[in-house]
């Protein structure tokens, strides 16, 4: 059995622990070791690219990145191969929708660009909290109508009660009819993006840049955001502590986010090749 070429990790829920960190000490290890091999360690998530680099500062430059669910795609050396913005008259529908949403918002709604994020100064204090929190990581912008927006935008995400995401999700493909691909990652938080984005599609231009196939790849997921990537994997991992319809469909990881899953199934992935190759000899 050969190594995976590729290993795939969503974080939240499946890298990071339920105190949204990881282990860096072991994440060194293990990579050093992906990297030793020839293979490539790609995080794949939700959260914009920002963010990401935040959370993963110590490892920039060593990591690929599909960014805000394969909106934006960035691999280890820096190089942008993939910004996939929505039609400007899509965010407004999108958003029209939200509004008629007829309960509170839990996080109100917010327009990820290139370089900046955007929010109605007017939904600001639907979480106060939340609008602090994103001032404090990042450059948001209070605007007043979207003529404020002066950039593409990748993705809108807010939250709203976990029980409703199903049916709004329902809803908002069948208005937005094809325009925009919306999906969630638990929790009740939910994101629209450009049509036929997701983070399958980001992380097949990473396998295509490398000159890669999606057999070569090992993807972890906790959420269902993560379906698309999971199907496109040749070893896909399902989080033990992650959505009933990714455990019922996929191989478990042998541990779950708060006991390293990630990095322990990896570490087992490339002990079991070891152990073929010297076999073979």
């Amino acid at each position: 059995m050969t190594i995976p070429k590729l290993f795939a990790s969503d974080v939240d829920g499946t890298f990071n622990n339920a105190s949204h960190d990881y282990d860096a000490v072991y994440f060194a290890k293990v990579l050093e070791e992906i990297n030793q091999r020839g293979s490539h360690f790609i995080i794949a998530s939700g959260r914009d690219s920002r963010r990401i680099a935040q959370t993963f500062k110590p490892f920039i430059g060593k990591i690929d990145i599909v960014s805000n669910n394969g909106a934006y795609v960035k691999t280890a050396d820096g190089e942008v191969i993939g910004t996939f913005p929505m039609d400007p008259a899509v965010v407004v529908a999108a958003h029209e929708i939200i509004e008629a949403i007829p309960t509170k918002l839990k996080r109100t709604t917010v327009f990820t660009g290139i370089t900046k994020h955007y929010m109605f100064r007017h939904e600001a204090l639907v979480n106060w909290q939340h609008t602090v929190w994103l001032l404090s990581l990042s450059k948001l912008v209070l605007i007043k109508d979207f003529t404020d927006i002066d950039e593409p935008i990748v993705k809108i995400t807010f939250s709203m009660d976990e029980h409703q995401t199903t049916t709004f999700i329902q809803q908002a493909r069948a208005e937005l009819d094809g325009k925009a691909h919306v999906t969630t990652s638990g929790y009740g938080s939910i994101d629209i993006v450009a049509p036929d984005v997701n983070k399958a599609h980001g992380i097949q231009l990473i396998a295509d840049y490398y000159g890669l196939e999606a057999a070569d790849l090992a993807a972890f997921g906790d959420g269902i955001n993560d379906i698309e990537m999971l199907d496109l994997a040749g070893r896909p991992f399902a989080m033990p502590n992650g959505h009933m319809a990714l455990i019922e469909a996929y191989p478990a990881a042998c541990a779950d986010n708060n006991n390293n899953g990630v990095l322990k199934t990896i570490e087992q992935l490339l002990q079991d090749n070891l152990q073929d190759t010297k076999t073979a000899n």
